[in-house]
């Protein structure tokens, strides 16, 4: 049963999250008083999902026998389940550029798919925005003005009207939006096809503005007329309880084939959220942009005027997980970086940009990973890659939602509930990635503090390179206390750096990074491919032993 059902008995019960690409399922049961998960997996979306669930029963089963005790009933054991499709696409058009730019940074933050051919202003050619709109694969026009409009925008959407309202009776299935002062032409369309919406910000992107709202929820409307339940809002509903729980602020990061989401939540609630289709492994929009597939391969130790990568990188989006190459991990990786650091990008900017986003502070300590783009990637290599986008000076604690759970546990409509279920699932369900120490704060001029561990590690005095990106060997489970000693009289320091700081083990070790914030790569290909191959040779799972700290 698909939607937003509470865990009543029998207590097991099924996790789903569907994908465009694949399909993540979990097998969940109460054991002496708590509940668990006891079984996971990951397929194609393709493959029938009574099949899947039947193996994950199947094997409990063989294990364990009494974990369920009435498993001939699994076929009605209760379904949390949650999907993603792949986004909408709108065509965005507004009286002036500036108030464009904010329209489509709305949009495309809410995790539309801004068609290409949009106008952010006038236009000035106009058969593109024409076409764009006859396109049967755009589903929805958003024409927007400031309310009022400004002296400069009236001109600029007298012409849009003019222009937009005999095509979309053209198009007799497409919805028009009508934003802020652009709601006062609600006569030059088709009546019963007009939505109205607030007025664009010149700047979106991350949640807290009434446009990017309502897009969201938009999108919901959409995914409402079929069933499951969004994936990305019930992803964001989880974080947040997630932070709660913690008593303290939590990013998250979900990378698919279609769209990524990053999602910042403090413990008193959300605090930001983004959703973006090029935020996905790689952009389905980027296929036909050789330019596009190269900023994929910047940011990886591959050749990007390699004419047969820039095939298996369209390859790779069509077909995630079919390459299991060498070549081909390398280049999912690569993807998995490059989509980590356009999501950041995209933060960063309108987060900078907004005179009015929330003071408080962004970064949590904890950074959750999910999605199906970590399926395929070493683990070691998918933490160095995510370090390199969400980097920031101090202490970071990576956790890894393996079985995909928590987008499905976020569609229970009761708080408590989901708190209750998160709570007995989180030592199951979030492998710890583990820690990286970021020593670099951004100041060039300033050498990197000496380091000293105690606990699982032990090491007094540790110098660490500067720009260089080292694996500790500190395993799931164990921890150690990370302390800073400054080289530069403390006199001169502006803000106090923490003494200490606890490091705990995970898959990947701790990461002692001696990098700049943020990073900055060299210009010439020969020498950004060399880094890039320094940096992640620790991390490849046939490479010598992990470094460790004597």
């Amino acid at each position: 049963m698909a939607g937003r059902p509470s865990v009543i008995d029998p207590l097991s019960f099924f996790t789903i999250d569907r994908g465009t690409a694949s399909m993540a399922a979990a097998l969940i049961a109460p054991v002496d008083g708590r509940f668990r998960l006891l079984a996971a997996s990951a397929m194609p979306a393709s493959v029938e999902l009574e099949t899947v669930l039947a193996d994950l029963v199947a094997r409990v089963r063989s294990v364990e026998p009494s974990w369920l005790p009435i498993a001939d009933r699994w076929p009605s054991w209760i379904r949390l389940e949650v999907a993603t499709a792949v986004p909408s696409r709108v065509v965005c058009a507004a009286g002036s550029r500036s108030r464009g730019a904010g329209l489509a940074g709305a949009f495309a933050g809410a995790g539309w798919d801004v068609d290409v051919r949009s106008v952010a202003g006038r236009p000035g050619r106009p058969l593109p925005l024409s076409q764009a709109c006859l396109d049967r694969t755009v589903d929805v026009l958003v024409v927007a003005a400031g309310d009022p409009p400004s002296s400069d925008e009236r001109a600029g959407l007298q012409e849009l009207i003019t222009m937009l309202g005999p095509v979309a009776v053209r198009r007799d299935d497409l919805p028009v939006v009508l934003a802020g002062g652009a709601a006062a032409y609600e006569h030059a369309f088709p009546p019963g096809r007009v939505t109205r919406a607030p007025a664009p910000r010149p700047v979106e992107g991350r949640s807290g503005t009434p446009l990017h709202a309502f897009a969201a929820e938009l999108i919901g409307r959409r995914a409402a007329v079929r069933a499951p339940p969004d994936g990305h809002a019930a992803y964001r509903a989880s974080i947040a309880s997630l932070a709660s729980l913690l008593g303290r602020p939590v990013d998250a990061v979900d990378i698919g084939r279609s769209s990524g989401s990053r999602v910042s939540a403090a413990p008193d609630g959300p605090v930001g959220w983004m959703t973006r289709a090029d935020g996905a492994l790689v952009p389905l929009a980027g296929l036909d942009d050789d330019a596009q597939i190269e900023g994929i391969l910047h940011w990886g130790p591959l050749a990007s005027d390699d004419p047969d990568l820039r095939d298996r990188v369209r390859e790779l989006a069509m077909h995630p997980w079919r390459d299991t190459s060498d070549i081909g991990t390398r280049l999912r990786a690569t993807a998995l970086r490059a989509a980590s650091t356009r999501l950041a990008q995209h933060w960063l900017r309108s987060a900078r940009s907004d005179a009015g986003s929330d003071e408080r502070r962004l970064d949590g300590d904890v950074l959750v990973v999910s999605g199906g783009a970590l399926a395929a990637v070493p683990v070691g290599i998918a933490a160095a890659a995510l370090l390199d986008a969400f980097r920031r000076p101090g202490m970071l604690r990576m956790v890894w939602d393996h079985a995909r759970i928590l987008a499905p546990l976020g569609a229970i409509a009761t708080e408590t509930d989901r708190r209750r279920l998160l709570a007995d699932l989180m030592d199951d369900a979030l492998i710890p990635l583990g820690s990286a120490l970021v020593l670099a704060d951004g100041r060039p001029s300033r050498k990197l503090p000496m380091v000293s561990f105690e606990g699982a590690l032990t090491a007094d005095g540790m110098t660490v390179t500067a720009g260089s990106l080292m694996a500790l060997d500190l395993p799931p489970g164990l921890v150690a206390r990370a302390a800073l000693r400054d080289r530069a009289p403390l006199s001169f320091r502006r803000r106090p750096r923490p003494a200490t700081s606890d490091a705990w083990g995970g898959l990947a070790g701790l990461m002692v990074d001696g990098r700049p914030v943020p990073l900055r790569l060299p210009e010439g290909g020969a020498a950004r491919r060399a880094l890039f191959e320094d940096w992640e040779r620790p991390f490849w799972p046939a490479a010598a032993a992990p470094a460790g700290a004597g």
